[in-house]
């Protein structure tokens, strides 16, 4: 195979990979696998297996596994620079990858675009500009990218244009300029760019209820979800939400009863919306329903008790607890500051702290309120000085030490 040919064949297959993360419906496992055994033969072995490495290495988050990987390649080609820019930009690092495109050899499709993207995201957007000027052509996701920061950055005329001059859309596309005309605001016209559309997935409908969900527009949310050919699990979830903050109880219970299907969110934003309106007692009724507990339902059932004041049921629960994060003490403590008994929320932030849990801005507010409202400052003062012992100090910092944390304590 000759050397262009390759090289355009490295160039799709690349372009495929990224694609395929997107999900989208014109990219799936058979156009990776039809491309793959084309670009296979077009480059040694060793140079694409390697390059398949780096992508592996960092989906899973091995980010310098994935750069020495690419140091110690005896021959590098473009897949392997911009597959380790794009490792560098999924985790945010646009520092690296702008230094190692930079230095590229040769540019590519790939890499351009996944430039413009982390440039867009960092609101660098006149930077991304420049890349999309100098390709020599752009596909789909580049154009999509740079229309995406132009929204995020406040600038809608300059988004709209680019938009329009898009000389081939897809749903992706649409999907951004409808989000990006309702995240500044201009929801009639995400509306409209909605109707627009030449064909819609799930995806799509989900985004424009969650724009009316979002803007407290339930009852717009509601009939377009009525509308939807097929509904997906975050449908779903999107749309409960909708109705228990728009107080439509009765409405999210009847939607939370017709799902096909439920997952941990269905049931902790059930959990959270009922205890929001106050119907705590039907929070509790779904929280023993519950197949599997995780701790952010824990959190919402012992914020639904406090909030109501009833601290005995909210300390039950939070004695059952396997597990508890600041959230957790959080709820207890401000539980506490306000229904009291009296020195039971300082009882609390103390033992907080000797686990070794840090607080924050919230924990420290409580405990603010509880001072002002039950007078205890010398209390607090004099606790917090037996808490924090030199031994007490030792043990948490080694705590937070292998937790690979650098932050001090409280």
């Amino acid at each position: 195979m000759n050397p262009s040919a390759a090289f355009v064949l490295r160039m799709r297959w690349s372009y495929c990979c990224h694609l395929s993360k997107l999900k989208l419906p014109a990219f799936n496992r058979h156009s990776l696998h039809r491309i793959h055994h084309q670009y296979s033969p077009a480059v040694p072995t060793t140079i694409y297996n390697s390059n398949s490495k780096i992508t592996s290495l960092g989906r899973h988050g091995k980010v310098e596994e994935a750069r020495k990987l690419f140091d110690d390649m005896p021959g590098r080609d473009v897949v392997s620079y911009a597959s380790m820019i794009t490792v560098y930009l999924e985790h945010n690092d646009l520092p690296r990858a702008e230094l190692l495109f930079r230095v590229m050899p040769q540019r590519n499709l790939v890499a351009d675009s996944a430039m413009i993207s982390g440039y867009a995201k960092a609101g660098r957007i006149d930077e991304a500009q420049r890349i999309f000027d100098d390709m020599p052509r752009r596909n789909v996701f580049s154009w999509t990218s740079l229309i995406s920061g132009y929204f995020r950055s406040g600038r809608v005329c300059e988004a709209r244009q680019l938009f329009e001059r898009m000389p081939e859309k897809n749903v992706v596309s649409w999907t951004t300029a409808l989000l990006g005309f309702a995240q500044n605001g201009l929801i009639d016209q995400a509306r409209i760019t909605f109707d627009q559309m030449p064909e819609r997935n799930v995806v799509a409908w989900t985004a424009m209820i969650k724009v009316y969900v979002d803007n407290y527009l339930v009852n717009e949310a509601y009939k377009l979800f009525c509308q939807m050919p097929e509904r997906n699990l975050y449908s779903w979830n999107i749309m409960i939400q909708g109705c228990l903050e728009g107080n439509k109880v009765d409405e999210a219970v009847r939607l939370f009863a017709s799902m096909p299907r439920r997952n941990a969110v269905s049931w902790t934003t059930m959990l959270t919306g009922l205890a929001r309106n106050r119907s705590t007692k039907l929070a509790r009724e779904y929280f023993d329903q519950m197949p599997n507990r995780d701790i952010a339902a824990w959190n919402a059932m012992i914020t639904a008790y406090a909030d109501e004041g009833l601290m005995v049921e909210a300390t039950g629960l939070f004695d059952m607890m396997s597990e508890r994060n600041t959230v957790t003490w959080n709820a207890i403590i401000d539980g506490y500051s306000r229904n009291g008994p009296e020195g039971e929320a300082f009882k609390y932030f103390i033992e907080m702290l000797r686990c070794c849990i840090r607080a924050n801005e919230t924990t420290l507010t409580n405990i603010g309120g509880a001072t002002m409202h039950w007078g205890n400052e010398l209390e607090l003062n004099s606790e917090v000085g037996v808490a924090y012992q030199k031994e007490d100090i030792v043990k948490c910092e080694e705590l937070h030490s292998e937790r690979s944390s650098k932050e001090r304590l409280l």
